[in-house]
């Protein structure tokens, strides 16, 4: 009964890849001949059909081709890729996978055979090896170690970026605890912030005193960690350094607790190797959500040290650069997530090495409610906050502002208290729709109204109308 059982399981595995085949030919006949290294999956409403070029055994580093099919129509949606014209048909090796893990030294993890990309991110070697090389992910001790061993000549070449590794396995840089392998990818985190409007604070390797300040301050909507975690269930990842000699490990219990008194977090990457396997309690996806799916997102790795997501480190920075892109354009989170695997299905391993979790129709705005105790002085409309004028007043300058940081990006949006003064038509949030608001009001066919939840303090005496009258004191038409 047994092997009955196998037999047809063989063969179910057999048709089902037959018909994957001939998915791929139906769909690439009329862009491709040779269809036999092409890999296909389905992502949301997409069908994707790719190749990660290899020659030989040899990884061919940032060359892919994806197309992107329309999963109802089957028509064309997409395709993209890099594809050097420099590289040899075939290649040659003289060190062995055993004779490099032997150059290596310490204990092997795994070890995968690439031809290295002059853009790479993560085997930085200058010059770019002409060779083929072995890429040998070893432990040490506790330190994680990723060894370049020229594959013809057996010469060690340096060391490669590690992904951001589970505590059980590597920790921090136990010898240089306070080094930064990961500056590109925190800094386009950065960069990307900057540019959808959240001013980010950039912090190396921050102490939990200045983790907690960053989580309990409600101008922060977006966040990004990179680093060291905890082994899945990831409940913890590596922070401060101590005298450059130590380290503090931040727990997702301790930001649960520092969080219990504000608002969730908006949006958060969790750039760790097992940060984003689980979600549910106690994880750290589930702190910063404080448990919602609602106006809140995370995205992270899942498995990334392992061998399965190899090379989908390699695309990492580029899989969140264009995650961060789709955001920008103001795609919801879970879009921008679906279309940045569409675009490296490399990562969209069975396992999971790109995880989602949160509320699927968020786009943002990606900003906090202001804490219990604050002072609400400001008004409604006021969206460039010019308190220097007393009392407020909604002017031009205002429209101007507040169109600027919602339509063009081309102003900061999130400034002290923004989130209430440029909430013109009263939903508690800040859009689109409250740019044409304001443009009506000052055609004379809308009022301004104020969010409910942030009535403004030099009004909490007054009997406050529903709406805010046209002639209220201050506000000039």
């Amino acid at each position: 009964m047994r092997l009955f059982f196998i037999s047809i399981l063989s063969a179910l595995i057999l048709v089902g890849s037959t018909a994957a085949a001939n998915e791929i030919e139906n769909l690439l006949s009329q862009y491709e001949t040779d269809y036999s290294a092409f890999e296909m999956t389905e992502i949301n409403d997409m069908i994707v059909i790719w190749n990660q070029r290899t020659i030989g055994e040899a990884i061919v580093e940032k060359d892919q081709v994806v197309y992107q099919f329309d999963k109802e129509t089957k028509t064309l949606r997409y395709k993209k890729g890099n594809w050097r014209d420099d590289l040899p048909e075939s290649i040659d090796i003289n060190i062995s996978q055993h004779q490099a893990e032997t150059i290596a030294g310490g204990e092997t993890q795994f070890s995968n055979l690439y031809i290295i990309s002059p853009e790479s991110d993560v085997f930085p070697i200058e010059p770019t090896p002409e060779n083929p090389c072995w890429v040998v992910n070893t432990i040490e001790g506790k330190q994680m170690n990723v060894v370049i061993i020229d594959a013809v000549t057996g010469d060690l070449l340096g060391y490669g970026i590690p992904p951001p590794a589970a505590f059980s396995m590597s920790g921090p840089q136990y010898d240089q605890p306070c080094s930064n392998l990961w500056y590109l990818w925190s800094y386009n985190a950065k960069t990307w912030f900057n540019q959808i409007g959240y001013p980010c604070e950039f912090n190396t390797w921050p102490t939990q005193a200045e983790l907690k300040d960053q989580i309990q301050d409600n101008s922060v909507g977006m966040f990004y960690e990179i680093a060291h975690s905890g082994h899945s269930p990831s409940t913890y990842f590596l922070s401060g350094c101590v005298g450059d000699t130590a380290f503090e490990i931040t727990y997702a219990d301790s930001i649960a607790a520092w969080i219990t008194d504000y608002e969730k977090i908006p949006f958060v990457f969790i750039a760790s190797c097992y940060g984003m396997c689980y979600t549910d309690e106690h994880t750290l996806s589930h702190a910063f959500r404080k448990g919602s799916h609602i106006n809140t997102a995370t995205v992270g790795y899942c498995d990334m040290s392992e061998f399965y997501c190899s090379t989908c480190w390699t695309y990492s920075l580029d899989w969140q650069d264009s995650l961060f892109s789709y955001i920008s354009r103001g795609w919801t989170v879970k879009q921008a997530y679906d279309q940045s695997m569409a675009d490296f299905p490399i990562c969209s391993h069975e396992n999971g090495c790109m995880i989602f979790e949160g509320d699927e129709t968020f786009a943002g705005p990606y900003i906090r409610g202001l804490p219990p105790d604050t002072n609400y002085q400001y008004m409604p409309g006021d969206a460039n906050m010019a308190l220097s004028l007393w009392p407020p007043r909604v002017i031009g300058s205002d429209l101007i502002y507040l169109a600027r940081c919602i339509l063009d990006k081309a102003e900061p949006c999130l400034i002290d208290s923004f989130y209430v003064a440029g909430d013109v038509n009263g939903d508690c949030q800040v859009i689109g729709s409250d740019v044409t608001r304001l443009v009506n009001y000052f055609k004379g066919i809308s009022d301004i109204r104020w969010c409910p939840e942030y009535i403004p303090d030099w009004l909490h005496n007054e009997a406050i109308p529903e709406q805010m009258p046209s002639d209220w004191p201050g506000c000039d038409d």
